[in-house]
């Protein structure tokens, strides 16, 4: 008994000590939809074997250019982490360096069956750590709409 007591109370103690640690969490609905520069009117002679394996193709890409170096990298600059010496640490580091340790504290988990993916970002800061999560879902919104954008702008060229 005295020795459950002794390595319980040991296992509380440095439990207390050991520094608190928040997650915050934000969804994001994947639209795999492609651009339709010429109108909706243009069929898609896609099989729909096909347009399920493309679209899975899609869900993975998304997941890998949510979690990825660039979008990382315009969180940082957004919110000026790598100027944060609580968050970068005591010297001056790049933004790619600072990315890179951000995408340590990131987890992207697809929900099952859905087009959702939740965006968990864990870290000692807990105001902080929301505004990180919440500069993920708006910088891969913003770069989105920048791609589909720039393919129309492009379509509208050709088409010129």
């Amino acid at each position: 008994i005295a020795c459950t007591v002794v390595v319980s109370a040991g296992v509380g103690i440095w439990t207390m000590q050991l520094p608190r640690e928040f997650e915050a969490r934000t969804t994001i609905e994947f639209d795999p939809n492609p651009v339709t520069p010429l109108g909706n009117n243009v069929e898609d002679v896609a099989d729909p074997v096909g347009r399920f394996w493309s679209t899975q193709e899609f869900m993975a890409t998304q997941h890998r250019v949510l979690a990825s170096r660039s979008i990382a990298e315009r969180v940082v600059q957004r919110l000026e982490l790598h100027n944060d010496p609580t968050f970068a640490g005591g010297s001056q580091p790049s933004v790619t360096s600072v990315a890179v340790s951000l995408l340590g504290h990131l987890t992207v988990a697809p929900v099952k069956d859905t087009r959702l993916v939740e965006l968990r970002v864990r870290g000692r800061n807990p105001e902080q750590v929301a505004a990180i999560a919440d500069a993920f879902a708006d910088v891969y919104i913003e770069k989105t709409l920048e791609d589909r954008v720039g393919s129309t702008i492009s379509a509208l060229e050709s088409l010129g």
